[in-house]
């Protein structure tokens, strides 16, 4: 793959179940995330996902949108009572768009590197399917803010990729146990 720089990848000890890119190539998994994932190729295909936004440079040009976004709304708002609440919704409902536009770019491009690795990027429908089992899809204000599309939505197009053919292992049971224990030490 190749990445606009030097990616980094960290495991954090935190139950959260999440990942994110962070500018400069830095890719961090939570622990949580580890240890909801059910196979190694669950975490391939998240960090697929992440990848994806190093290369696309999404963590840069969200901070830098949302510096901008904020800084407009202030200037606007003032320090009027409220203001700091009314910047951040704002800031949300402006970058939500966006930001449903870049996870679902992510998300295709993830699955195309699933695909050139010859890995099955049925794991990530299988991931984002258990993820909705576990979360609530909101409708209504929540959707319109969220900054990710429907995980049924993204479901679907990870299994809609899936062939039925012989896939590579991505790590072997030994590994996939010391990855699992990884913030164990």
């Amino acid at each position: 793959l190749e990445m606009p720089y030097p990616v980094s990848i960290q495991v954090v000890d935190h139950p959260m179940v999440n990942a994110f890119a962070l500018p400069g190539g830095h890719v961090i998994l939570m622990k949580g995330l580890v240890e909801a994932a059910e196979s190694p190729d669950e975490i391939a295909a998240v960090l697929a996902h992440e990848l994806a936004h190093v290369a696309h440079r999404d963590p840069i040009r969200l901070t830098m949108r949302a510096a901008g976004t904020a800084g407009m709304l202030s200037l606007l708002f003032g320090d009027a009572t409220g203001a700091t609440l009314i910047t951040v919704v704002g800031e949300q409902l402006l970058n939500s768009s966006y930001s449903r536009q870049a996870e679902a770019e992510a998300d295709a491009y993830a699955i195309e590197t699933l695909q050139r690795l010859n890995l099955s990027p049925e794991a990530m429908a299988v991931f984002f399917d258990r993820l909705a089992e576990n979360t609530h899809d909101h409708s209504n204000f929540f959707a319109l803010i969220s900054t990710h599309p429907a995980l049924a939505r993204r479901a679907a197009a990870a299994r809609a990729a899936f062939e039925d053919r012989t896939y590579d292992i991505i790590l072997d049971e030994t590994d996939w146990a010391a990855l699992r224990s990884i913030c164990d030490a």
